[in-house]
């Protein structure tokens, strides 16, 4: 008796997920041994783990096996997975660190003992953001530490670093002690100077003064103070001294200029007053003093007077001005006499006057009187002035006068005045130049004015005209005498710009021409009247020759006529009325053309029409395209008109396609992704004439799997396009090809196990198109287990259609139990 019954392991612990011991890299785990049983008995249970155990950290699988006495074996697992949840730590990590900067720099080299990261697994990754000897800027910075284990536990943390700056900032340049004069006119000088430099370990600073260069420092000494911090309030100082010494003299802001003052009325001298002078300075006056006291009587002359000005710094000016004490007052005159008026002798132009001389005065002594006329000087007609002028010894002058006055009465004389003239015009002028001896006149002065309305010479208007003549002496006494000049026209008018024979075309619509002309001008030596014509302007004149005769008349009644010829031409060309405007109609159906009906036009002239044509009747058939329609008239003088029109006949008429193959759908052809496809090409026509016929594809071309549309398409001349079609349907109906499938296989169990691994030739497929997708429910070298497996093998080709084919794997158990 054999005993094929297998043991049986009852109760086995769950599988178990724990965190990792503190400061290990894994965990203890204790569990229930399992419990077993048997058709017999079990000999022994055997473990890969006891109970206790410490288990790495991951997953770690536990193995039971239980043999029977009989050597029947069972075996069975549970799974113990060890999670690392413990984050590296930090060993030795460093308290903050305050440093000072490193000398002339603002950064210092830091160093300290560097922590050790550990962890109860493995340390991963560890990254500082400094290393110990790292140079550090000023102000504080913070040194981040970071470590992960294997198990992707992750630590952090920090300390900072702390760098101060304790270095005081330098000035460097500062300048030596200056000393200026005061700029003029102030008190005071800008100074200027080099900047110093500030220069400090951290940064680049501005310096501050009490002072800067190109400031104005007054008179005396000042200390200019630079002054630096740095951000970290260390502060440095340095100074120098500005001395400014006043060596300018004051000024006179106000000096009397020169000056002269008149002596007082009926003296000989004058108390001066002035106005008092005033002091400046580029920083203050001390005093201002003058040799001559303001207000002091000076007689008639010059004096100098001096004036000296002190600042407050021992500086001084003198100058000077000048005053003239001069006589302004005029001597005086009395005893002028008033005007004298006097009558001319009798055949004399005057007459002599007498009277007494005046006396003079002054304030000063020695004047001297001077006169023009003296008594019993003869005087000429009109008035004379009698001048006194008295001037002392100052040079004052004054003046007075009076007028000698005498009147001439006595009239001139006029001597061979002509008679009265009469003459005819001069040829060409309504004038005459008339000539005389010219009359002469005499007074006992002299001749003012001799003047005439005529000089011998002068042109007479036509007619009579009166000559006069006056004589003026220069007091006024005039005398007066006349003339008559009488003159007659006896010249013919003339007619200017008479128009030259005029040839001239008709007028628009008439057999003749209102015609125009510029009229000519009357021109007579004096004056034309009465111009006239046997035609008035702007007359309408026939076809042909017309005279147009124009007389003229002048005042005194001289005649004079003239003419000219108007010649009117026919040049007007006949009309052509009513002509149809272009036109653009369709074929007729089934013709190349069409038949066109219209008005006739009408044809007229302004005259007579001699002759007139046309190139088409109405109703005449016109072919595709454009054709011009054209009327023509002569006139009786020859004149030609002619005009037209277009009949443009357009083909809208689409060619017919007769014929056309109707849809098809075709199996593939075998073993082929297509078929051919024979039909009869269809037939084209059109009213006019074809101009091409296309086809997408011929009788008998290969068509693929799927839909394909033939195309006809057929167009005339004139571009109108016919499109008929038909479908070709070619439908792929043949299933893929399975080749070389294995036939039945029987095999036996491989050793020691309830199973087989079957190998064999795999199959192969195709198809007309292609294959899709190729299936086995097993590959060779699969495991079979024990009796019968058919092996389905399935292709698609890509139209879906679907092959199968199976074989069968038989394995048998004919191994002996132990």
């Amino acid at each position: 008796v054999s005993d094929l019954g297998i043991p049986q392991i009852l109760t086995m612990p769950e599988d178990v997920v724990l965190e990792n011991d503190p400061g290990v890299c894994g965990a203890g785990h204790t569990w229930d041994l399992p419990e077993t049983s048997d058709n017999c008995v079990v000999s022994a249970l055997v473990s890969s783990h006891q109970p206790g155990d410490i288990f790495p950290t991951g997953e770690t699988t536990v193995f039971y096996t239980a043999q029977d006495t009989t050597g029947n074996i069972v075996s069975d697992q549970f799974t113990v997975i060890v999670n690392d949840l413990e984050a590296p730590i930090f060993n030795g990590l460093p308290a903050e660190i305050t440093v000072s900067c490193d000398p002339g720099v603002c950064t210092a080299q830091v160093n300290w003992a560097e922590p050790v990261a550990s962890d109860n697994c493995e340390i991963l990754n560890y990254t500082i953001s400094h290393q110990p000897g790292d140079i550090f800027a000023l102000g504080t910075s913070t040194v981040s530490l970071e470590a992960s284990d294997i198990h992707g536990n992750q630590s952090s943390a920090t300390f900072t670093v702390v760098v101060l700056d304790q270095e005081a900032p330098e000035i460097s340049g500062t300048p030596e002690d200056i000393t200026l004069s005061a700029v003029e006119g102030f008190c005071g000088a800008v100074a200027e100077w080099s900047e110093p430099v500030a220069t400090d370990n951290c940064q680049q600073l501005g310096l501050s003064s009490s002072s800067a260069s190109g400031s104005f420092f007054p008179v005396g000494s000042t200390s200019v103070i630079y002054s630096v911090s740095d951000p970290s309030a260390n502060v440095t100082e340095s100074s120098f001294t500005v001395t400014v010494t006043d060596d300018e003299a004051p000024t006179f802001t106000s000096l009397p200029d020169d000056f002269t003052v008149p002596t007082e009325p009926g003296i000989c001298g004058a108390v001066v007053t002035w106005a008092e002078p005033g002091g400046g300075d580029n920083c203050a006056v001390g005093s201002l003093t003058l040799d001559m006291e303001n207000g002091t009587y000076l007689d008639e002359g010059e004096y100098l007077v001096t004036a000296v000005v002190n600042d407050i710094h021992g500086n001084s000016l003198t100058d000077q001005f000048t005053i003239t004490v001069a006589d302004m007052e005029n001597p005086q005159l009395t005893g002028v006499f008033e005007d004298i008026t006097l009558i001319a002798d009798t055949g004399n132009c005057g007459t002599v006057a007498t009277w007494e001389a005046p006396t003079t005065s002054d304030n000063c002594l020695g004047e001297v009187l001077a006169v023009n006329y003296a008594p019993g000087t003869y005087f000429v007609t009109g008035t004379t002035e009698v001048r006194y002028v008295a001037t002392d010894a100052s040079g004052n002058v004054h003046e007075e006068a009076f007028n000698v006055i005498v009147i001439d009465d006595q009239f001139p004389t006029i001597e061979g005045v002509p008679a009265d003239i009469q003459v005819s015009n001069d040829p060409g002028l309504c004038t005459s130049v008339v000539d005389w001896i010219q009359e002469t006149s005499s007074d006992n002065c002299s001749i003012g004015l001799h003047a005439t309305t005529h000089q011998p010479g002068d042109a007479f208007e036509l007619g009579t005209t009166v000559v006069g003549i006056s004589v003026v002496d220069p007091s006024g006494n005039e005398t007066s005498a006349s003339f008559i000049v009488t003159v007659t026209d006896d010249e013919n008018p003339q007619l200017l710009d008479m128009p030259a024979d005029i040839t001239i075309g008709t007028d628009i619509g008439s057999c003749g021409a209102t015609v125009s002309w510029t009229e000519p001008t009357p021109s007579d030596n004096c004056e034309a009247i009465g111009m006239s014509s046997d035609i008035e302007n702007g007359s309408f004149f026939e076809v042909g020759p017309t005279t147009v005769t124009y007389s003229l008349q002048d005042t005194s009644g001289n005649f004079f006529t003239d003419s000219f010829v108007v010649f009117v031409t026919e040049d007007e060309a006949p009309t052509i009325t009513g002509v149809p405007a272009d036109v653009v109609i369709n074929v007729e159906s089934g013709l190349c053309g069409a038949s066109f009906d219209w008005v006739l036009p009408t044809i007229s002239d302004n005259c007579i029409v001699a002759q007139e044509s046309g190139s088409h009747l109405p109703g005449d058939f016109f072919s595709v395209g454009s054709t011009t329609v054209t009327y023509a008239a002569i006139d009786t003088a020859g004149n030609e008109t002619s005009e037209s029109f277009v009949v443009s006949v357009e083909d809208d008429e689409f060619p017919v396609i007769t014929g056309v193959p109707l849809d098809v759908t075709l199996s593939s052809d075998a073993g082929v992704c297509a078929a051919v496809h024979e039909w009869s090409t269809p037939e084209v026509s059109d009213n006019c004439e074809i101009d091409s016929f296309l086809q997408t594809n011929a009788p008998g071309d290969l068509f693929l799997i799927g839909v394909t549309t033939v195309q006809f398409t057929a167009e005339d001349l004139a571009g109108n396009i016919t499109e008929q079609q038909f479908t070709i349907t070619v439908v792929d109906d043949e299933a893929p090809e399975i080749l070389g499938v294995s036939s039945d296989i029987q095999i036996d169990t491989d050793s020691g196990v309830c199973t087989a691994v079957v190998d064999w030739v795999s199959e192969t497929s195709s198809d007309n198109c292609g294959v899709f997708e190729h299936s086995t429910s097993h590959q060779p070298g699969n495991v079979f287990e024990l009796g019968t497996t058919i092996v389905e093998i399935n292709v698609t080709d890509v139209n879906g259609n679907v092959s199968t084919s199976s074989f069968a794997v038989t394995v048998t158990d004919n191994e002996v139990p132990l």
